[in-house]
């Protein structure tokens, strides 16, 4: 067998094992956020929080299955990704290692909006007011760390898509898609930041800066699971032909 055959056995399930984790990373945080939106979400989260905690609990625990995959997607391409530019598949394995540590920090200040919530359901008069002003902040907190958590995903989303697109490992139409959603997304963001979107509800602006990048992220894996990597002529790991030859005992 030769070297260009026996690479293509590991790349294949590399391939799959990735797009299985972009499902990971993705599916459980959305049915997370859909499960505990509503409680956290609200105007009164904290007369909802711990009455719905069983909710709330759930969610926040399926996202940290998502926070599982994340860091493990830049892992497993780093050995494909280094033969085009190991610096930046290096720096891709940390922006993903930093953006599940900054889901972390999200869902532990959503937990503790149970307990306040709780607190807050047993107290009145101006311990409740205060308890109020504790959560306001909390969800404050929890927005500044979300946005840069996005600024963190979207960084590692463009030298991603950016290296599939240079080194034609997927189709180019796919890694375009990508690069292009993660960059509107990342626009979206800062413009929220600056309250240019004031009046807007969140579900337009998911819909119009959010979506495009999940909806490549499910084409990706699906790709991933059953075309695997491009064989592009172009590639630079590829061993010379001469090496290729099989030697007669």
């Amino acid at each position: 067998m030769s070297t260009e055959q026996q690479a293509v056995g590991p790349d294949r399930r590399t391939a799959v094992i990735v797009g299985v984790l972009f499902f990971i990373a993705l599916v459980p945080f959305l049915i997370g956020g859909a499960l505990y939106g509503p409680s956290t979400g609200s105007s009164d989260f904290l007369a909802s929080a711990y009455p719905d905690r069983g909710a709330v609990t759930l969610g926040i625990l399926l996202e940290f299955v998502a926070v599982l995959a994340i860091p493990l997607i830049g892992v497993f391409m780093f050995p494909v990704l280094r033969r085009y530019n190991e610096a930046l598949a290096l720096a891709y394995v940390g922006f993903r290692s930093l953006e599940a540590l900054l889901l972390i920090a999200i869902e532990a200040k959503l937990l503790s909006l149970i307990d306040l919530s709780n607190a807050h359901l047993n107290t009145a008069g101006t311990d409740a007011s205060q308890l109020q002003a504790i959560g306001d902040a909390l969800l404050s907190e929890k927005d500044q760390v979300f946005a840069l958590y996005v600024l963190v995903f979207g960084v590692g989303a463009l030298i991603f898509y950016g290296m599939l697109y240079g080194s034609r490992l997927v189709p180019r139409w796919l890694s375009g898609w990508g690069f292009a959603s993660a960059a509107w997304m990342m626009v979206g963001n800062l413009l929220s930041m600056f309250d240019a979107f004031s009046g807007s509800s969140d579900a337009f602006l998911e819909v119009i800066f959010v979506i495009p990048i999940p909806l490549n992220e499910i084409a990706l894996a699906l790709w991933l699971i059953f075309k695997g990597f491009d064989r592009s002529p172009d590639r630079t790991d590829l061993e010379p032909a001469a090496d290729h030859a099989t030697i007669s005992p």
